[in-house]
């Protein structure tokens, strides 16, 4: 079918029935009005969440840091700053990086050198928020975004720098 929708377009009036004309199987669409309505009722939920950690993000400094940094928000700067908490604690820029995870693993025997995966150390969730940044233009959340942890983290891999080629004798 090739079909692609975004959650946002997928609430507009008429968009099942759009997939409806497409040829989309009932079972695919009411699968789909289930999901979203399930989306539906836990952005409900967490909305009055979400409005008592407001003015919380912006009476911290360090949130209110944070938010300074293009795509961090009042929620993902008080995210960030509440895992790392007292930046005293990292005497460089290199420890708290190292801390987050976010560093490739360093393979090294003898001459050879290798960059891998990044190391997963430390919390999870800041892991999480320092790569969701990024993906949330001026700082605002998708209406319908989900707000929960996704293994996007855990499978950004750095790229590899090209060893020279040998010549062979």
């Amino acid at each position: 079918m090739g079909l692609r929708r975004n959650p946002t377009a997928l609430r507009q009036p008429g968009a099942l029935a759009e997939l409806a004309e497409r040829g989309v199987p009932e079972v695919w669409r009411d699968s789909l009005a289930t999901l979203l309505s399930v989306v539906d009722d836990l952005d409900r939920q967490l909305a009055p969440l979400e409005r008592e950690l407001r003015p919380l993000a912006r009476a911290d400094d360090r949130a209110r840091l944070l938010m300074t940094i293009p795509g961090v928000a009042e929620l993902l700067g008080l995210t960030i700053a509440s895992e790392i908490g007292d930046i005293a604690r990292f005497p460089t820029a290199g420890k708290l990086v190292g801390y987050s995870g976010l560093t490739p693993r360093i393979k090294q025997s003898g001459e050879s050198s290798r960059v891998g995966r990044i190391s997963k150390a430390g919390p999870d969730t800041l892991r999480w928020a320092a790569v969701e940044a990024p993906s949330r233009p001026g700082g605002r959340t998708t209406p319908g975004a989900s707000s929960t942890p996704t293994s996007s983290a855990d499978t950004a891999r750095p790229t590899r720098p090209r060893r020279p080629s040998r010549a062979r004798s």
